[in-house]
């Protein structure tokens, strides 16, 4: 009752405020409106005195002027009379000395004397001059007191809407206290029931922080509490493994070392997700290796990989530092996490990890890593919530595939916490690519693999691949490239032992075993017998026949590390380059070929210049293309060895006028066409090989590289 009672005296309260500031704003707005009419008229008057000003200037102006005219006649006026006067006194004086003057002379004198007397009376130029200064004297005047009256008018009118502006601000003023008061009248009972509310909403806010804290608690704890039995288990089954099983034994020992290590990752899914969601995860920063971590991550999958029959892959651009700075640890845990992924969700095919670089800031560089499979692919509608935790699919075909759903969700976090990007691109039964975007800074103290001095020992080498797996020879060719190596792949053996016929003209070759051993076994061990060419062998079955290999032949296991790809083929070159029947230095003592015809297809003028006296400078002559089109124009008409192309001109770009050119040129003279470019990256390069490139060279030019491949490439058949 008693709060009826109060809610009504306020409501009467506000209604009176409401109603004696409506009542004050009222006089207010017509006061505000009546000096408006005021100033209206007071504006009107003085229109119409400056118009009356104008009037009085304009008429003091004529009189001036006929004041200077009424004085110009009076002198004229006088000067008449007085010759008139002159005139006649002289004629009265001739008429009294001469006896015969005629009497009608003095008669017309006399006329003419009455008659300027008349106009001497008419002209009244003294009255009218004194009439001029006197009307001229009120008109000045008159003038000051209207100057007067529009001083007054201007200061009223000032003052007018000084006291307009002031009721104008209380106007505002009160109209704003209304407002208010009405808003707290109509919105009082919700504000309140607002202000309840989140008083409400915090409590709970602070309680599910408490509740949160002690989740993580309760976690860690259990955390505990769960991996030390664990780890006796695993470890006592590793010890058992070791002992005599039979094997159904060791089938069943397998399968416990899986469900405990599957358990083991489950927990520490679910550990790390609390510390992150609760923000107790700190990231750390030291020195560490991109190289190796990749390295070993994939050793680390192998098996799973080679137990279905997976190809597991990987490749890092050369312009990657080996050494950044950042948390290994968990970037480890996110490309982990994809791989697993990846290798769950794909029944055949391969699995690559590519690393390359995006952007350079400073000593910065943003470092992307793709996880690429041919696995069964993501629906578009579950893309959105792919990273979210705990996320299932309620296919049954995908649900098998699917764990405690948390790998992806940790992953993303993690990479937000490096201040990253995630992202994901998929296709239904084609496949899938996770790709991990964050800058690190960069130790360039550090040496890395590409910086070794011994890679000038095999520069300009050539390089003979055979690997059925497009993935697999393309990541091996373009590591030869980035050694400085000259490879050439094929994906059939038919093809690349026929190359094999022109000796001398590989330094190393790299076999697929898998590929090749089924139907090439005694070429290949022909061509280890004789010691034609050092033999680099990959496999991925760890018991291969050791009796293949010797001083000239090395057998590496797929996946392989790129340094340990680059330690043997640098060990087999170097060692075998003394002893091999044909050399490599026999086609280093060949005589370049001084019919060789060139083409450069390059846009800009001052490169152009600078190619051809490079080529001149070697000894060559090379003709000049302005563009695709005009190069496809000329390799059409003439034959050429070696095409030097640019990858972007106007019209046709360097990529689209190599297909067209190699399209009309299928038979076994088709050119060599290496491109030409300043910017060098793993996409441009895949676009060039698959173009149909032979090689590349970057821009600026340097030299000594442009004459290996002129070597190289002009003394290749065609």
């Amino acid at each position: 009752m008693l709060t009826k009672v109060f809610h009504r005296y306020l409501t009467l309260r506000y209604t009176l405020a409401s109603l004696l500031f409506a009542s004050l704003i009222t006089v207010l707005f017509i006061n505000y409106y009546a000096h408006e009419d005021r100033i209206k008229n007071l504006n009107n008057q003085e229109h119409h005195l400056l118009e009356i000003n104008f009037q009085l200037i304009s008429l003091h102006k004529q009189l001036e002027l006929f004041k200077i005219e009424s004085t110009q006649k009076r002198n004229l006026s006088h000067m008449v009379l007085g010759k008139i006067h002159a005139l006649a006194d002289s004629i009265r004086s001739e008429s009294e000395s001469t006896e015969y003057f005629d009497e009608n002379i003095l008669i017309k004198i006399n006329d003419l004397n009455k008659v300027t007397e008349r106009f001497n009376n008419a002209a009244e130029f003294t009255s009218k001059a004194f009439f001029i200064y006197d009307i001229l004297l009120k008109i000045e005047n008159l003038q000051k007191e209207i100057k007067k009256l529009l001083t007054a008018i201007n200061a009223k009118t000032y003052k007018i809407l000084s006291e307009s502006y002031r009721y104008g601000l209380i106007i505002w003023l009160g109209s704003l206290i209304i407002i208010h008061l009405l808003v707290i009248f109509i919105f009082r009972p919700s504000v309140k029931y607002i202000s309840s509310e989140f008083n409400i909403i915090k409590e709970e806010r602070d309680e599910a922080r408490l509740a949160t804290q002690k989740k993580s608690d309760y976690l860690s704890a259990m955390s505990h509490e769960i991996r030390t039995p664990l780890n006796s288990i695993l470890g006592l089954n590793q010890l058992l493994k070791q002992t005599k099983l039979t094997n159904e034994q060791k089938e069943y020992i397998d399968l416990v070392e899986d469900s405990g290590d599957n358990l083991l990752q489950i927990l520490n899914d679910i550990f790390d997700f609390s510390k992150i969601d609760y923000g107790q995860l700190e990231l750390e920063e030291m020195v560490f290796s991109i190289h190796s971590t990749i390295e070993d991550l994939i050793e680390q999958h192998l098996p799973r990989a080679a137990e279905k029959n997976l190809d597991l892959l990987y490749i890092i651009e050369p312009d990657v530092s080996e050494f950044v700075i950042g948390d290994a640890k968990r970037l480890r845990q996110c490309i982990h996490n994809l791989i697993n992924n990846s290798i769950k969700f794909t029944r055949n095919g391969e699995i690559v990890v590519r690393v390359n670089v995006l952007n350079t800031i400073d000593s910065r560089q943003e470092i992307q890593i793709s996880v690429s499979d041919t696995g069964i692919g993501i629906p578009e509608n579950k893309l959105k919530t792919l990273f979210n935790p705990f996320v299932h699919s309620t296919a049954p075909t995908s649900r098998r595939f699917e764990g405690s759903g948390l790998g992806l969700a940790i992953s993303a976090r993690l990479i937000e916490l490096m201040k990253g990007r995630i992202w994901v691109e998929s296709e239904m039964n084609k496949g899938t690519t996770f790709y991990i975007a964050v800058y690190f800074e960069t130790q360039k103290n550090v040496q890395q693999l590409t910086a070794r001095k011994d890679l000038a020992l095999i520069a300009g080498k050539r390089v003979l691949i055979i690997d059925n797996n497009e993935t697999s020879r393309k990541i091996i060719t373009v590591q030869c490239h980035n050694w400085g190596l000259y490879p050439k792949s094929f994906s059939s053996a038919y093809d690349a032992f026929s190359e094999l016929k022109q000796p001398g003209y590989y330094d190393l070759a790299i076999f697929n075993w898998d590929t090749v051993k089924s139907a090439h076994s005694e070429i290949v061990e022909k061509l280890v017998k004789k010691n034609i060419l050092p033999l680099l062998l990959l496999t991925t079955d760890r018991e291969q026949d050791k009796n293949l290999k010797n001083d000239h032949v090395a057998i590496l296991n797929i996946p392989f590390k790129q340094a340990v790809l680059y330690a043997e083929m640098n060990k087999l070159i170097l060692h075998s380059s003394k002893n091999l029947s044909v050399s490599a230095d026999s086609l280093k003592e060949m005589p370049p070929k001084s019919d060789l015809k060139f083409l450069l297809a390059e846009d800009n003028l001052i490169n152009q210049k600078l190619i051809e006296r490079i080529m001149s400078n070697l000894g060559y002559t090379i003709d000049i293309a302005h563009d695709g089109l005009e190069a496809l124009e000329l390799a059409n008409e003439k034959r050429y060895d070696i095409i030097f192309m640019d990858l972007q001109m106007p019209g046709m770009d360097g990529i689209e006028a190599t297909k067209k050119i190699l399209a009309g040129n299928n038979s076994t003279g088709a050119p060599r066409i290496i491109a030409m470019t300043a910017n060098i990256n793993k996409e441009n390069k895949e676009q060039c090989f698959e173009a149909g490139m032979v090689d590349y060279v970057a821009k600026p030019i340097n030299v000594e590289k442009l004459k290996q491949l002129i070597e190289y490439w002009g003394a290749y058949p065609g």
